[in-house]
């Protein structure tokens, strides 16, 4: 068995952003490719303290999303550990396009199957996840610390739990900084 440590990256504006159009009743959703964005301030201190929290904790390798918030995050961890990071594109988050609906979570929705020439199919995505943990699973590591996203973080939950991929699997939200434990 292994052990997977999902920690979701740091805040970033583009987090406050979103917060920000779904408060407004404003439901766009940009898709990942659309900002690269660093972590803020708030980020940084999100990812020093789960850094801590995570410091008596064995992890023997880190996997991360390209993307910048979740290096930073991967590396402002790794500062208590000095383990290998891998980054991973098939970790970034869902391609939600040019999405705008009625609330996010339809994005997660098996029965929805939200799609269209801009947008990655639940299917899609879940499969890439899946790719990327078959991957990781079969390294030699045994403690696996992997940052990335909210959404990626269903994904994994799905994944590790060997839940079915139907209906809403958007469930169990990770919070900026966030970390929950699987086997796998």
């Amino acid at each position: 068995m292994k052990q997977i440590i999902f920690v979701r990256h740091g805040e970033t504006d583009q987090n406050i952003t979103e917060l920000s159009l779904r408060k407004a009743n404003i439901r766009h959703m940009p898709g990942f490719k659309e900002e690269n964005a660093p972590l803020n301030s708030t980020g940084i201190e999100q990812a020093k303290r789960t850094a801590q929290e995570l410091k008596d904790t064995r992890i023997d390798v880190i996997f991360c999303s390209s993307l910048q918030r979740a290096r930073q995050t991967a590396d402002i961890i790794n500062k208590f550990h000095n383990v290998p990071i891998f980054e991973k594109d098939n970790l970034q988050e869902r391609n939600s396009g040019d999405y705008v609906g009625a609330a996010f979570h339809e994005l997660f929705d098996f029965d929805k199957n939200i799609k269209n020439d801009n947008i990655e199919s639940i299917k899609e995505f879940t499969d890439r996840i899946y790719s990327a943990m078959e991957e990781i699973i079969n390294t030699d590591y045994n403690n696996i610390a992997i940052v990335a996203h909210g959404g990626v973080h269903h994904a994994i939950r799905t994944y590790c739990l060997k839940l079915p991929l139907k209906g809403n699997i958007r469930v169990d939200k990770v919070p900026n900084g966030g970390i929950r434990f699987y086997t796998a």
